[in-house]
């Protein structure tokens, strides 16, 4: 059984399908290879609409690599929430601390990954050319 927490509010709840095309009742999500997959419509958009704050997030799994949507400002954060799978009728703390694990080794990943991205970013600036803040040949 998949659970989902708000980015916003943490609220957790189980992931529910609710019904996109063909209609069909509300299903509990199931794990699939692309993230979050509905039992009888498959694969389910990256989104999550809080049912408690109704703030629209991006889904992200533990065991895949984040997708972001195209902000729509400069600066714009993407409000994530996180999804884990666990037993149904999990106790809440257990839960949070699932939780927990997961938005950690994101933070810890995402971090790693923005280091060498900075750290390619700078290599320009950081060449053997560079001498006294003027480079060489001019």
């Amino acid at each position: 059984m998949l659970y989902v927490a708000c980015g916003a509010c943490r609220n957790t709840n189980p992931l529910f399908c609710a019904g996109g095309f063909p209609m069909h009742p509300p299903m509990l999500a199931l794990q699939g290879p692309m993230g979050a997959q509905c039992p009888f419509c498959g694969p389910m958009l990256p989104f999550f609409v809080c049912g408690f704050c109704g703030l629209r997030q991006m889904m992200f799994f533990p065991s895949m690599s984040p997708m972001f949507a195209p902000q729509l400002m400069p600066g714009q954060m993407q409000a994530l929430a996180p999804v884990v799978q666990a037993p149904a009728g999990m106790d809440g703390s257990q839960l949070n601390s699932l939780f927990a694990k997961s938005v950690s080794g994101f933070v810890t990943s995402a971090a790693s990954q923005l280091g060498k991205d900075f750290a390619g970013a700078m290599s320009g600036w950081i060449s053997d050319g560079f001498q006294g803040g003027y480079q060489s040949g001019y």
